[in-house]
Formats: C-alpha cells, structure tokens, sequence
C-alpha cells in the first residue's frame, strides 16, 4: 500500500479517474486547486504498486480530509478507478484517513454520503459510522422560478399570518439566542450549518451570532407582533470553484413552527428572485420538508438526498 500527499503533477491522471463518477460527471476538477493547496487539509491519493522498475506509478484512488472547527475532521471527494474497485483501496484510505486524525487529536469525524451510494455507507458503518441525520438538497434555478411563478408581477400571496423576513441588528442577538436556545428546535433539525458541502456545529454564543451578524449571513423571520418564527444563515458566493454561476447558499434554516416553513422558503425564493444578483438558490433541508411541492420541476436543476454520517472518537 502507498498511500502519499497529492502532487500537482497528479492532477490530469487523477481527473480522468474521476471524469465518470456520476451521470453529470464529477467536481474534482474544480476544486483540485483549492484542495491541494488548502493548508488546512490534506489531499491523499493511493498509488499502485509498480510491477517492475520501469513501470510508471498512477493514482488509483484519492479522498480529501480537512480539520474543520471543534476538532473534526472532515472527509470528502473519496474516488476510487472503476476498474480497481473491489480491492481494499477506498478502504485503505479511509482507514488511514481515520489514523490520521486519532494520531492528530480529532474528535470527531464527518461526512456526507449520498442516499444511492450503498457501498460508502456500509464503509462508513464497518468503520463505526452512524447516520446522524437525514437531508434534502435542492439547487433551484431562480430565473426560472422567477418565470415560471410570475413572481415580478404576481402580489403575494395572503395568508392568516403574515410573515417578514429581516436583517438583524446587534440589539437583536439577545432575542435570536433566546429562539436558538428552544430545545423543540432540536425536533427539526440538528444545529448544525451547511457550507460549500461540509456541515459545521452551530454555536449560539454572542461572538459566535456576531461573525454571522457582521458577514451579512443572519436573517430572522418574524410575525405581525416583531415574535421570530424562524432563523436564516445565508451565504452569498459570487464565485465559487464548485459552481460556474453566482448563487446564494441557504445555510440554515429552523423554523419551531414546521406549518410555515414552505412560506418562509417561498419569502426567501422571492427575495433573491427580486435581487437578480444570483442565478441559483441552494438548500440542504431536513428529508420532512416536502419542498418538491413549492418548486416547479423546470426549477430544480439537481436535488439528492444525503446522509449525515459522524464517529466521536
């Protein structure tokens, strides 16, 4: 077994061992730059064994592992060559992945693994992974739902409650603490926030609130009485290597009251469909949330279903 540090001169072979990985092709080749330079992570590949002294080693597989805050670790881009599949190789890395953080004092390990990948999840269990939790991903093209619902000359719609979506104030973050603090929100979905396809704690101190507040990322829904329904991380990426487009990241989203959360959404949609300073909206809600019935299926340009997979050390 070799497994090493990813090299630049890696990069085409590795690509073209990724090229096919789904039916829309892979990420790797946008996000291999960052990766392999990112000084919080680290790039592994797997390399064949040469069979003589003049056989050219290749990369056989790869997976990247970054420390996340609160001491975990996160693993992601795990791709094995279809053809050597079946042989212990995405084993072997993550199995050193998992050494590399007990020997670097992680506590804890994530993942997100899709709902059809039946292979990396029972991996992850062999290894003493759980399925922490369920999600939904959408990625809504909001030009098209913005043609689609009429949204630029439609009223909005009336409903019993009327429901305000708001930037908060410094004066606001006592209240905003207080709604977090609910533990009923923990019925809805862990406290945890998504961003750029790796899900971080979500501390509720004041300087935790305060970084959001001071990025322009908090937004609180309120009722007719100023009372928060409901808290909104968001995060705007003009560009990101993921995504060709500008788009803007739903990172969070709580609501106590689930009966309004299909309206809430419906209150953000609308929002940045009036901005027009984004082409998509991304979301990664809890499995419940039912929201395929809201979004037109001209507007969803991806949706999946993932599992949460996390080991405490």
């Amino acid at each position: 077994m070799n497994i090493r540090r990813a090299r630049p001169s890696d990069k085409n072979m590795v690509l073209d061992l990724c090229m096919n990985t789904f039916e829309w092709g892979d990420y790797i080749d946008k996000v291999w730059d960052n990766w392999i330079s990112d000084p919080l992570g680290l790039l592994l590949v797997y390399e064949s064994t040469a069979s003589s002294s003049t056989s050219k080693l290749s990369p056989l597989g790869i997976i990247h592992i970054v420390k996340c805050l609160d001491n975990i670790l996160w693993l992601e881009g795990l791709r094995v060559n279809k053809i050597h599949r079946n042989k212990g190789i995405a084993t072997a890395l993550l199995k050193y992945s998992l050494d590399y953080g007990s020997n670097n004092g992680i506590e804890e390990y994530g993942a997100l693994v899709s709902e059809n990948n039946f292979a990396s999840q029972n991996m992850m269990e062999k290894f003493g992974f759980s399925r922490f939790f369920e999600y939904n991903y959408y990625n809504i093209n909001l030009k098209k739902y913005r043609t689609t619902c009429n949204l630029s000359f439609e009223p909005e719609p009336k409903f019993s409650m009327k429901l305000d979506i708001q930037v908060p104030h410094f004066r606001d973050l006592l209240l905003i603490r207080e709604y977090l603090s609910n533990p009923d929100l923990l019925k809805f979905c862990p406290y945890k926030y998504f961003d750029s396809w790796r899900l971080y704690n979500l501390k509720i101190g004041f300087s935790d609130l305060f970084a959001f507040l001071r990025k322009n990322e908090l937004l609180m829904i309120v009722d007719e009485n100023k009372n928060i329904v409901g808290i909104v991380i968001v995060k705007p990426l003009k560009i990101h290597s993921f995504y060709d487009t500008p788009m803007i990241q739903i990172s969070y989203l709580n609501c106590i009251n689930i009966s309004i959360l299909q309206r809430v959404i419906q209150i953000l949609l609308r929002k940045y469909c009036d901005d027009t300073l984004f082409n998509n909206a991304h979301f990664l809600l809890p499995f419940f949330t039912g929201l395929d019935k809201i979004f037109n299926i001209h507007c969803i340009q991806y949706t999946d279903r993932f599992y949460l997979y996390s080991r405490s050390i």
